[in-house]
């Protein structure tokens, strides 16, 4: 049973009752999510950072929150040669044929 004082959204693609009123910054602090490490869309539309905490969630807001995850290789990868058979490589990025 739905308590009084919630709403139904859908958050990355699944049905969920949140307390209401919500806004986008509130929904993050629920879900103990840092707003630094996401992007937010509500209704498709991306809500920059700046505005989560003017941005309202009401009953059937379709709403995406995508962790942003940076990385890469650390730089001793790129110094390492690779070498097959008498062909010496000094980067990993090969293109096929097969």
């Amino acid at each position: 049973m739905i308590e009084k004082h919630t709403v139904i959204i859908t958050l990355n693609g699944e049905r969920r009752v949140v307390p209401e009123p919500m806004t986008v910054a509130k929904l993050l602090r629920h879900l103990g999510v840092k707003s630094e490490q996401v992007a937010v869309e509500v209704n498709r539309d991306l809500v920059t950072r700046s505005r989560h905490d003017q941005t309202p969630i009401a009953a059937d807001d379709v709403l995406e929150v995508v962790t942003l995850v940076g990385g890469g290789a650390p730089a001793t990868l790129e110094a390492e040669a690779l070498t097959l058979g008498t062909h010496t490589f000094r980067s990993r990025l090969l293109v096929g044929t097969g």
